[in-house]
């Protein structure tokens, strides 16, 4: 058993002349914040405000927009996360309906609470 982020899980490991690969897809998505910082952040970035190091803009829809989150429709957005959207790759595979609508409302839509 591997100990990682509190709970414990079987992960492949290959060693070899002394290093250590750990054969892993991502974390699990039980822990969607981990979840969002590992699929997300590259394109809508840590804090959902789509910046990245520098303040340099990233591709993605600046999420922790109060305004237009506000006027979306949380089954549409949970149909972009999973199906995707334009640019934005679907995450079907990864998320069940029911943990893509926790990203939303315990990942997502907090951004916009926090953000200034």
């Amino acid at each position: 058993m591997f100990e990682r982020g509190g709970w414990a899980r079987r992960t492949p490991l290959i060693v070899a002349a002394g290093f250590c690969l750990h054969l892993d897809a991502g974390p699990s998505v039980h822990d969607l914040k981990a979840q969002y910082r590992f699929s997300c952040s590259q394109c809508h970035g840590l804090d959902g405000k789509a910046k990245g190091p520098g303040g340099l803009p990233l591709p993605g829809r600046v999420l922790a927009d109060r305004a237009w989150l506000a006027k979306q429709d949380d089954t549409a957005l949970v149909a972009s996360i999973l199906e995707g959207k334009a640019a934005m790759p679907g995450f079907k595979h990864k998320l069940t309906p029911e943990e893509a609508k926790r990203m939303l409302t315990d990942v997502i839509r907090p951004m916009a609470r926090r953000a200034r």
